[in-house]
């Protein structure tokens, strides 16, 4: 069914300011992202995912009307590029959510914390990591009694291996985590924080060791070259792995956890079948992959998802595009701490989030379909699209291009009427935004002109009390139960 409202010319307007006003900030938000240090922007997904996490334990709508005025905040402060800000308003929105009674003394001072890595891969030999913990921003608050910080790492069988503990003074000061003997493999640092009255989780850092990295890493770059023909998937991923896995020894800042020990050995795997001469496959192991797909036009940096084989012959597709200033990693690590990822895994669905700037995606997503069914099958008859904000006026202005044209798409905190030239009586829309979104407008607009289009089947729906970057989370299930609908469960 199709939600109508009245449109007037006062409406009209808020529609093309709404939408202009997304555009403009996004593509400032984009262009300008590769100038900025990454850290802010991997400490920023800490923060997000404590949010998100808060936003789902706390229903109260008091609690998260003031958390929603936070988060407002935060969107505005990260198109504006004020990545501190933004910090400091998740860190403010995860205390209205979580403590909604007041912050207790000291718990500001605490989330501000940051813990530094020197690298992210090291050696097996390796007996200590060394880490400074400081703050991302000052606090004006008090702080308190003197608080606690653990720093406890687990293996990748959730096991304890190695633990430290500090009294948080004298920032920045130096912390170590003693690791001596450690095997090959993928850990997780656990940062927690105790004070007077709350215990908080500073979310989990990747530390990875593998025997010779430098040496290993230096001979992928030996074979690669400086500039490496970009011939097929297999090679053009090669080529990134590397750039990548020298930015992981040098300690280099990077927006995410990277699982480093598995990346180096899938590297050497495909190095080896290409200098034999054998199908330079990716390895293509249920969980979670990093690859660059490569056509005859150019490349495009994509994370897919690869479900377990719940059955026989190509898997459906969903390909997620996020919003501005955004990366692939953003429908896997937030959007509900991978939401998108957990519905697809429970379907035996693949997922692909392609990275893209306001022009959209660097290969079309025709491009990136056919690319993508080179290194895994995908059943074309069954392809949804589901994109947020910029990504949604990406999912919509898409839909002309893939043939055959996707079965559904699921447009969330955007909108925009790009017009279609061709049939859309075989795509199903579910248009979906927040009551405090700024794109409301468009989004209303947006469904009233899919209507007229000739679209199969339109669903509007506005969701009370929420703003731009909860609606990916509170709409996720409302989002899978309309792709079952389309594709079949």
């Amino acid at each position: 069914m199709l939600r109508r409202t009245r449109r007037t010319p006062r409406s009209r307007l808020a529609t093309a300011a709404a939408t202009l006003g997304c555009l403009v900030w996004g593509a400032v938000a984009a262009v300008c992202q590769p100038l900025a240090a990454e850290e802010p922007r991997y400490e920023l997904g800490q923060r997000l995912r404590a949010v998100e996490a808060a936003w789902e334990a706390n229903r109260d709508p008091q609690a998260r009307d003031r958390g929603a005025g936070f988060l407002h905040e935060a969107v505005r402060g990260f198109f504006g590029l004020s990545r501190i800000s933004t910090a400091q308003s998740l860190d403010r929105a995860r205390v209205a959510l979580d403590f909604p009674e007041g912050a207790p003394p000291g718990l500001e001072a605490a989330l501000a914390l940051v813990v530094d890595r020197p690298a992210r891969l090291f050696d097996v030999g390796t007996e200590s990591v060394p880490l400074t913990l400081a703050r991302l921003y000052p606090v004006e608050s008090p702080e308190g009694p003197p608080a606690v910080i653990s720093l406890i790492l687990f293996d990748g069988e959730g096991r304890e291996v190695a633990a430290a503990a500090a009294e948080i003074a004298g920032l920045p000061r130096d912390l170590v985590v003693p690791v001596r003997s450690l095997g090959e493999g993928d850990y997780r640092l656990a940062v927690r924080v105790a004070g007077d009255g709350f215990e908080v989780e500073l979310g989990e850092r990747t530390l990875s060791f593998a025997d010779d990295p430098a040496g290993r890493v230096a001979r992928l770059r030996a074979a690669v070259g400086p500039r490496p023909p970009l011939d097929g998937t297999a090679a053009a991923t090669l080529a990134d792995r590397v750039v990548l896995l020298e930015r992981l020894l040098a300690g280099t800042d990077l927006e995410t956890d990277f699982p480093a020990t598995r990346l180096l050995a899938e590297a050497e795997i495909v190095l080896q079948n290409l200098e034999r001469g054998d199908d330079p496959a990716l390895p293509m192991a249920a969980g979670e992959h990093w690859l660059t797909l490569a056509d005859e036009l150019g490349t495009a940096r994509v994370r897919l998802y690869v479900p377990e084989a719940i059955a026989e012959g190509p898997r459906p597709l969903v390909l997620a595009l996020h919003g501005a200033g955004g990366s692939e990693n953003l429908f896997f690590d937030a959007y509900g701490r991978g939401r998108t990822v957990e519905l697809c895994r429970d379907r035996g669905w693949l997922m692909l989030a392609p990275r893209a700037t306001p022009l959209g995606p660097p290969m079309t997503l025709q491009r990136l379909i056919d690319a993508l069914d080179e290194v895994t099958a995908i059943d074309r008859e069954r392809v949804a699209l589901v994109g947020h904000s910029m990504g949604a006026a990406q999912a919509l202005r898409a839909v002309g291009e893939c043939r055959p044209p996707p079965r559904a798409v699921a447009a969330l905190g955007g909108g925009g009427w790009f017009g279609f030239d061709g049939d859309l009586s075989g795509t199903a829309f579910l248009v979906a935004v927040g009551s405090r979104d700024f794109a409301l407008p468009a989004a209303q607009s947006l469904s009233e002109d899919l209507a007229r289009a000739g679209a199969g089947h339109v669903v509007f729906r506005e969701y009370a009390g929420i703003e731009h970057m909860m609606i990916v989370q509170e709409t996720a299930k409302e989002v899978f139960a309309f792709f079952d609908e389309s594709l079949g469960k």
